[in-house]
């Protein structure tokens, strides 16, 4: 009759939704057009889930690294800051020799690729770069400049840091302002902190008496908002580049993929 309910008709009410997956999911049942679909509805929902997880975690990672890049056009990450070092330094003193007469005492297969000249515990040293080369020379002598003893690494970073250092620390493995794998053939290396009003750390080489490594409480504090998070500067991580750069290819290219 027109004006029977569904309930009297023998319906349930409110009708039942179809069951999920449908039936022509089922292997041997319906159409193989049906089942394609079916799988299609399957993978989408499962691809939307992982859209929505990965979006969420590489939405915060992006934004991390927005904010801190705009950190990064004012302030970078800490670096040996050369014009207070070469202010701080001895001015150069007595004749240097030609540069003629330095390249005849390096050995015949070096290659020389730059060379700097400053002073290193008084005395005018050559800094050389290239293949087979030593990594310094005494002007006055072109004589190999020696590794450093303690107390000469002290007399360059109290020269330097222009303080006295409260602490000395002798250090065999990297730390978050010297998180670069290739400073390890350095060790150990002396941080020396300062007891000034900038709050100086410096890191010196035990090997050659080079500063690595030269902060202040202004420079790690805008690190931490800027670099260190934009460049994932994390210690851990940093110090194997193959993996650092695996990651950072990685993760920007899953955040280019959540944008389809």
């Amino acid at each position: 009759m027109e004006g029977e309910t569904l309930l009297e008709k023998g319906f349930p009410f409110p009708p039942k939704p179809p069951p999920f997956p449908p039936k022509a999911f089922v292997m041997g049942e319906g159409s193989g057009r049906d089942l394609t679909e079916g799988l299609f509805f399957v993978f989408l929902k499962i691809f939307r889930k992982i859209h929505r997880i990965l979006g969420l975690l590489l939405s915060i990672l992006f934004l991390m690294w927005f904010i801190s890049g705009i950190v990064m056009i004012y302030h970078s990450f800490p670096r040996v800051n050369q014009k207070l070092k070469l202010a701080r330094q001895e001015s150069l003193t007595g004749p240097l020799p030609a540069v003629d007469s330095l390249l005849q005492v390096l050995p015949d297969s070096s290659r020389l690729g730059g060379l700097s000249v400053d002073m290193y515990l008084d005395r005018p040293v050559f800094h050389l770069k290239g293949r087979q080369l030593p990594a310094g020379l005494y002007a006055d002598s072109l004589q190999v400049v020696g590794k450093p003893d303690f107390n000469e690494i002290c007399r360059i970073a109290g020269q330097l840091g222009g303080s006295v250092a409260y602490r000395v620390d002798s250090l065999n493995r990297l730390d978050q302002w010297i998180p670069f794998g290739y400073l390890t053939k350095e060790f150990p290396i002396y941080k020396f902190s300062f007891e000034d009003d900038a709050r100086q750390e410096m890191y010196i080489s035990s090997k050659s008496g080079k500063v690595l490594q030269w902060t202040d409480r202004n420079s790690r504090f805008w690190a931490w908002l800027g670099a260190i998070p934009h460049w994932v500067y994390f210690t851990s991580l940093r110090q194997n580049q193959a993996l650092w750069i695996n990651f950072m290819i990685w993760a920007s290219g899953l955040g280019a993929i959540m944008c389809f």
